[in-house]
């Protein structure tokens, strides 16, 4: 019965089987298919080892036996390399380059040997034993010879070799990898019995089967084995990881549409956003294109929410601003889109086809008229009947520019229409954007031409009765180096929207006390008036301020006066009334611009020290010359009656002035007394000024 053979190349194949299914294989990370290519390659070597093994066996011949163990000592010589560069990757061995290296190139050598020897890198001769008869019947040929000197080298080589094995496989366990340090352990015991095996049938010239190459057939089986169950865990691991992903994916996908939801919808109306809506107005513009579909984006102001929410809370204002919604959605279920903005905006994108933009345009505005209409009707909230105003600003959608611009012009259109009249509708035009390019301009240099005190101050004088300079009122001017003059109308109330108001009262109190301190000691007495804004009236500093002013520049009490208007008390009527007794205690004097066109009571005025009033020029351009004019009149013996010196503004003729003095207006100052002068014509003012003009 023939068995060793046999069995000799099943284990060939078994080897062979393995190196090419492992050199083939492609594990995931590039140290992990470094680490089964070695495999592989080690296993292609132990194949070629135990088929040249085999070989030997069934050589007859010394001189056919002599050439196959020359080959298979030099095949033997480069498992080991092999198997240091597989065992470093398998046992997670850092650095192991340099040694891999070294390793090689000593087994390299001793193969090369092994090659010119004539008997291979162990043998120094050979000859023919008779032949091994196994159990079972089957001969082995052997063959026989003296020890190489060489081969002590090679013995200590891979001696030393299969110790560094064992401390990695220490190593191994010691990382809890208990799979692979198993089957490494298994293999090293394996070949420590094949050693000793060997070893006793040397000392005891005992004959037995070879089994130098049945560790290295252990070997590839148990690596074999562990590899696999790690290949197919990390199938498994892959597959969840897999279904995993898929699963964070859909939850992704999932958070993203709410994200955007969110990002692009009102959480209280549940109406598009302002995102939303920008992405529905650049759909339009590409829509619009070369095409018959004409739009309009209507956007809708709404004032008076703030004191609802003051009054009932915010939860009220949001029932409104749901309510209010919902009849935008009903009267224009056929919008494109319904947004709303910030705060109490709503935005309505209406689409036609057919019609020219001017025609769509006008349709957008009749049916924004009868939507303001809706909107003013009566809310209800709890037992509250409430109503709120609506402004509507318009623009024609078309596919130039931006979807932003739309929006800022629209903005711009009902930033007009707030301003013109409340509750009107205005459709953009080429003069609003000028306008809102001209106010940001000149708010940007109004900024500059403060910090570099370029605005100029003038006086306008004022006479008494007889025709004495008894004062003078501060006007502030402002000519732009390109845009020329600017009309105080203009750069006053830009002033106080964009915060700059209290700096242009500054420069103007610090002007007008630079002259009070100049003024010549033999000139007439001179008091300045100042005007000063509410918004100025009424900071917590303001006080301290003046009375800093007043001191730097050494003004004498009673020299300066402040013009306020009567909006001022209805503003915050005792914080005012705090600072016009505060400024009193100062020496400074405190006057009612305008009066009369106000709505501040003579009442409300009465318990207060102020000193001055100043009709308005309105009343003084509207009066009769011929005969006496009884309103201006009675406001006159009014601030008599509360010991008030009354200045007539607007004076612009003789008759207006001697109608003036004859209801005994105590001063006048118009036109028809002198125009607005700086400081040094003021003065040549006073001094040509005659003693008395009757």
């Amino acid at each position: 019965m023939i068995l060793w053979m046999p069995a000799q190349w099943v284990a060939v194949g078994i080897c062979l089987y393995a190196g090419v299914h492992f050199v083939q294989s492609n594990g995931g990370t590039r140290r992990i298919e470094r680490m089964y290519f070695a495999f592989g390659v080690l296993c292609l070597w132990v194949s070629v080892y135990l088929a040249l093994t085999a070989l030997m066996q069934a050589q007859t011949a010394v001189d056919s036996a002599a050439l196959v163990e020359r080959l298979r000592t030099a095949a033997g010589c480069m498992i080991y390399p092999i198997a240091f560069w597989f065992l470093a990757l398998y046992t997670h061995m850092a650095r192991w380059r340099p040694w891999a290296w070294r390793t090689a190139l000593v087994f390299f050598f001793l193969g090369m040997l092994g090659l010119l020897r004539p008997y291979g890198l162990l043998l120094d001769n050979m000859h023919t034993m008779p032949a091994l008869v196994l159990p079972w019947g089957e001969r082995v040929q052997q063959f026989q010879g003296s020890i190489s000197p060489l081969a002590w080298i090679y013995f200590a080589a891979t001696y030393l070799l299969f110790l560094w094995a064992f401390w990695r496989c220490l190593d191994l366990w010691r990382g809890r990898e208990s799979a692979r340090a198993r089957a490494l352990a298994i293999y090293l015991l394996v070949q420590i019995a094949a050693v000793v095996y060997a070893q006793i049938g040397t000392v005891m010239r005992a004959r037995g089967p070879d089994l130098e190459a049945l560790p290295f057939l252990v070997l590839v089986l148990l690596v074999s084995r562990v590899l696999s169950r790690e290949w197919l865990q990390r199938g498994e691991d892959l597959a969840a990881s897999v279904q995993a992903l898929a699963l964070e994916s859909d939850v992704r996908e999932q958070a993203q549409d709410a994200l955007r939801h969110v990002a692009y919808h009102d959480g209280v109306t549940g109406l598009c956003n302002r995102n939303g809506l920008l992405e529905q107005l650049a759909d339009l513009q590409a829509e619009t294109r070369g095409t018959a579909i004409a739009g309009t984006l209507l956007l809708l102001g709404l004032d008076g929410f703030r004191p609802i929410n003051d009054a009932l809370g915010h939860g009220a204002g949001d029932a409104l601003l749901r309510e209010i919604a919902q009849r935008i959605g009903v009267l224009h279920h056929g919008a494109r889109c319904i947004a709303r903005l910030d705060g109490a905006e709503f935005a309505l994108l209406l689409t036609v086809s057919g019609v020219t933009p001017e025609q769509h345009a006008a349709s957008a505005l009749q049916r924004a008229r009868e939507l303001r209409q809706a909107l003013e009707q009566p809310l209800r909230f709890d037992a509250h009947e409430l109503v709120v105003a609506a402004n509507v600003g318009a623009v024609q959608v078309t596919g130039a520019g931006e979807a932003r611009t739309l929006l800022r012009q629209a903005n711009i259109a009902l930033g007009r229409a707030r301003d013109a009249d409340r509750g009107d509708v205005l459709l953009f035009s080429a003069e609003m954007q000028s306008r809102a390019e001209r106010r940001l301009r000149l708010e940007h240099d109004l900024r500059g031409a403060l910090a570099q005190r370029q605005m100029d101050l003038v006086f306008q004088p004022q006479v008494d009765a007889s025709g004495y300079l008894v004062g003078a009122e501060a006007l502030m001017r402002w000519q732009h180096p390109a845009l020329g003059a600017i009309n105080p109308t203009e750069f006053i109330p830009l002033a106080e929207e964009s915060g700059l108001i209290h700096a242009l009262g500054m420069a103007a109190l610090e002007g007008s006390c630079t002259v009070l301190r100049d003024w010549p000691a033999a000139a007439p007495r001179l008091r300045i008036a100042v005007n000063v804004s509410p918004w100025q009236m009424l900071r917590p500093d303001f006080v301290e301020s003046v009375a800093a002013i007043q001191l730097e520049f050494r003004v004498q009490p009673g020299a300066l006066m402040l013009e306020i208007t009567e909006s001022v008390f209805i503003r915050d009527a005792a914080a005012a009334a705090a600072t016009v007794r505060r400024l009193h205690q100062l020496g400074v004097g405190v006057a009612i611009d305008d009066f009369g066109t106000g709505y501040a009571s003579l009442a409300s005025l009465r318990d207060l020290p102020v000193e001055e009033v100043k009709i308005d020029q309105a009343f003084v351009r509207e009066m009769r010359v011929d005969v006496p004019d009884r309103f201006i009149g009675a406001m006159i013996d009014l601030a008599h009656a509360l010991q008030m010196y009354v200045v007539a503004e607007g004076v612009e003729s003789e008759a207006q002035r001697c109608m003036l003095r004859e209801l005994r207006c105590d001063a006048f100052q118009g036109y028809a007394i002198g125009m607005p002068m700086d400081a040094t014509r003021l003065h040549d003012f006073a001094r040509e000024l005659p003693p008395q003009v009757a």
